[in-house]
Order: structure tokens, then sequence, then C-alpha cells
């Protein structure tokens, strides 16, 4: 057949099993994602008004970067607020101060927690980041526990959603057919939300 005549074939990841050969291998990374979208309240003076935040980088044990929804109406001071249902009780909230606002929109927060209580808090009130590619759906109940699966090494503030598609079914059959798989820690960053 001359070349560009080859035939089309409407495939889905489900056939990988079948198009690849016996001592081919796979490598995944074994990032977790952390439930690093929080949305809260920011606080000044008497007035208050809705926020949201991306974690998307670690400064310091009590201290992120992130991208800020309305970064422009937050100033260097503004104490913000994160809880289940806007109730702030010990249990389940989260506070912090805005300490700054760079030029491209991202907010440096320290919290007023640190180290494994701050990680514990924000798990508490987090919810999985979803990247843009994943159309306007909300967090379903199986995000948690879809992007967090067969991961153990916590760290990206984005899903690796290739990834989403490898279910233990797939990685069996992979097996099966003698396709190795190997693991390399890659956590995805805040990249897959640049606007």
């Amino acid at each position: 057949m001359p070349a560009g005549d080859e035939a089309f074939a409407d495939l889905s990841v489900g056939d990988l099993p079948q198009l690849l050969q016996p001592g081919d291998a796979l490598v995944f990374s074994d990032t977790q994602v952390i439930p690093a979208s929080l949305s809260g309240v920011r606080q000044r003076g008497e007035y208050r008004s809705s926020v949201s935040l991306l974690l998307i980088e670690r400064l310091a044990p009590d201290r992120w970067r992130t991208f800020a929804r309305p970064a422009k109406r937050l100033q260097a001071g503004d104490r913000l607020q994160f809880g289940h249902g806007g109730e702030m009780c010990m249990l389940g909230a989260l506070e912090g101060t805005v300490l700054s606002r760079g030029e491209g929109g991202e907010v440096d927060i320290a919290f007023d927690l640190s180290g494994p209580d701050l990680d514990a808090a924000i798990a508490a009130v987090g919810e999985m980041p979803l990247p843009p590619r994943t159309g306007k759906r909300g967090v379903e109940s199986t995000d948690r526990a879809d992007l967090r699966r067969s991961t153990p090494r916590d760290g990206a503030v984005a899903a690796p959603t290739l990834g989403l598609h490898f279910t233990p079914e797939l990685l069996a059959a992979l097996a099966e057919r003698s396709v190795s798989s190997h693991f390399v820690t890659l956590h995805v960053g805040a990249g897959n939300f640049c606007r």
C-alpha cells in the first residue's frame, strides 16, 4: 500500500494490550494529587467576599504560592478563611494571611498551620483540582479516589489525567501480555491551569 493510504482504525485505550508486544514497557508517574483547590472567604475589616485558591508551590512549611480568584482584589494583610460550608469551627477549617501578590497573578499565603497540620487541613477543606480540558464539570465523588489511585507520593497540584485511563483491569491485561510497567515520580504542576 502506498504511504499515506494506510487504513484508519477507531480504537480506544482498552485496545492497547493488543497493540503492544510482549517485552514492551510503559512508564507511569506515581505522583499523588493533593486537594489543592480551596474555596473560602476573604476578610478585610468588616468586609467579606468569596475567594478561591489553587495551591501551586509550597514555599515553606506554612506558606504556599497560589493562583487566586479574584487575585486583583487581594492585598497584603487580608485574612482568608476556608472551611466546610462556610462554618468556621476548629475542625475542618483553615485560615491564612495574604503576604504578597505577584505580577502574574500569583498570591503568596502564610497559613496559620504548618507542616503536617497544614497538610491535614488542606486535605480536609480542599478539593481535587481538575484541569480545564476536563470541561466545566464540578468535582465528582470518584475524582479523589481516581486521582490518588495507586500513586503513593503526594506532591502534584494537578491531575496527570492521561493516567486515569489505566484501570486495574487494563494494567492486568497488559501484564498478561508481558508488557512491563515502570514508575517514576513526576509531580504535575500548575502548567495545566495556565490561562
